[in-house]
């Protein structure tokens, strides 16, 4: 292997440090990324402690796009909140995303049995509603 070589699969396996631009962006990605897990899976207690983390670090996002993104989410999760404010914590559990079916059948969810009623009721009234 010629020395070019050898310097050009050294480079190859040690790509440059990400800039502190791109490390902002990945750590507000994530942030959004595990808010919307919250929201798809209908953890609003879960999402409401997560926003009083670091809501305000993604408010103040220096990337345009995280802020939009997450003013979005925040649009779409406030009557949620009203919703399990009103009918219990966990009216809204999506009971049906494996996430939850998946830690109910091991027995290690962390949901307990006053937020599986409540989600029960809140179906049941839905489907009531069609």
């Amino acid at each position: 292997m010629s020395g070019c070589t050898k310097r050009m699969v050294f480079a190859m396996s040690f790509p440059p440090s990400p800039s502190e631009a791109e490390l902002a962006y990945m750590r507000g990605s994530q942030l959004l990324q595990t808010l919307e897990f919250a929201e798809e899976i209908g953890s609003y207690h879960i999402l409401k402690l997560q926003l009083g983390s670091f809501g305000a670090e993604l408010e103040a996002h220096e990337d345009e796009i995280i802020r939009e993104d997450y003013l979005k989410l925040l649009e779409r999760v406030e009557p949620c909140f009203e919703i399990e404010r009103v009918h219990g914590r966990g009216s809204l559990l999506n009971l049906d995303h494996r996430y939850i079916r998946n830690g109910l059948r091991r027995g290690d969810s962390n949901i307990c049995e006053a937020e599986l009623e409540a989600a029960r009721r809140w179906r049941a009234q839905a489907q009531k509603a069609l």
